[in-house]
């Protein structure tokens, strides 16, 4: 059996995923240079997939890997190769130089040992149709059901809609025309079909994947600009009420879809954990840090699985060195990619007895604080 086939053996084995998404994943985004394994006798009872993104960290683009797929056969669980794969991962990422990985758990615990931390949150609505009545048509919409109904010309302003939209988060997968291919792909896959807004200059504000279930519609990314467009998209929904009795929208934590509502009677929201990162290369993230030209801050920093990053650094804005300085903080490689890319603040993790400040907790607190981050990907 050839080594992608042993792979989708081990996906549906281990995951819940049906067997028609498996056949559409292998057929249309994995690639065999993306995959590490564990052999026994030349049969792969073991998996990782990597693909690549850039991410966008306020300006400046960075390309990463998301892992997914990580998994072992049940016969060979318990024998340390999910271990085995996840540090040559990081090791090979570490001699690549990215600055972090990132991956959508399914229990969180299989990974913080590997010095994963949740990074990003995603808002889950469901709301009942029927009070989406007050809502109303404020722009142009378009509803496309395939892929080849969607020329060059309109992928390249999704895309464009795609990555201006989500301009004001701090971490965000920075998506080209591929990208944007690829998922939509997905959705037609799924039966699913996109609404798309538009204003009087036929620029697109508003993005609506949506799937029909049995008993509810379903909407795995919300993105719109304005009041208009988010009335518009609404006003959509409305017009399935006689067939669905509730709607699920999956949405950034910037958007709180409450508070276009005149009533949340009718609304039910969920917080949901959905991005664990790892940083990789400590002194990119460090230059995340915003300091000034007159500050310094000292911090000690314990790795258990890339012993290169283990050790006390000096950060001052032109310069980050290692030294043997008293430091201002102890923490560990996951906390702090929470606090320099925003996730939790200084006090947060300080309340959870997740660091050690032994001095200079105001100049802590001022330079690390809360941001906003948008994953949302399946692959």
């Amino acid at each position: 059996m050839e080594r992608k086939e042993q792979c989708k053996k081990i996906w549906k084995n281990v995951f819940k995923d049906e067997e028609k998404y498996i056949e559409w994943y292998f057929k249309n985004i994995y690639k065999d240079e993306n995959l590490l394994t564990y052999e026994i006798s030349n049969e792969v009872v073991g998996m990782l997939n990597e693909n690549s993104y850039k991410i966008k960290n306020n300006k400046e683009l960075e390309e990463v890997k998301y892992l997914l797929a990580a998994g072992v056969l049940p016969l060979y669980r318990e024998q340390g190769i999910l271990k085995d794969i996840m540090i040559r991962n990081l090791k090979k990422a570490y001699v690549e130089k990215l600055e972090f990985q990132y991956l959508s758990p399914i229990d969180k615990n299989i990974y913080t040992r590997f010095g994963y931390e949740f990074i990003s949150d995603l808002y889950e609505y469901e709301i009942l149709l029927d009070s989406l009545k007050d809502f109303k048509k404020y722009e142009n919409i378009i509803q496309i059901e395939k892929l080849e109904d969607i020329n060059e010309e309109l992928l390249h302003k999704i895309s464009i809609f795609y990555n201006n939209n989500l301009e004001f988060y701090n971490l965000k997968i920075h998506k080209n025309k591929n990208n944007i291919k690829d998922s939509l792909k997905e959705i037609f896959f799924e039966d699913g079909e996109i609404y798309l807004t538009f204003n009087k200059d036929g620029e697109i504000t508003g993005y609506m994947p949506l799937e029909k279930h049995s008993e509810n519609l379903f909407i795995k990314e919300f993105l719109f600009s304005n009041k208009n467009s988010f009335n518009s998209l609404m006003w959509i929904l409305y017009g399935y009420r006689n067939y669905y009795k509730n709607v699920k929208i999956i949405c950034g934590t910037f958007d709180n879809l409450e508070d276009y509502f005149k009533s949340v009677n009718s609304i039910k929201k969920i917080v949901k954990n959905k991005m664990q990162l790892r940083i990789v290369n400590l002194l990119k993230a460090f230059k995340r840090i915003n300091i000034n030209e007159n500050e310094s801050l000292v911090i000690q920093v314990k790795d258990e699985n890339i012993n290169e990053n283990n050790g006390i650094y000096k950060i001052c804005k032109d310069k980050i060195e290692r030294c043997r300085l008293n430091p201002d903080i102890k923490i560990s490689i996951g906390n702090l990619a929470q606090l320099i890319y925003g996730y939790r603040s200084l006090l947060e993790l300080k309340k959870e007895g997740k660091l050690d400040i032994i001095k200079n907790e105001k100049l802590l607190v001022d330079i690390f604080i809360k941001k906003y981050n948008y994953f949302n990907q399946d692959f």
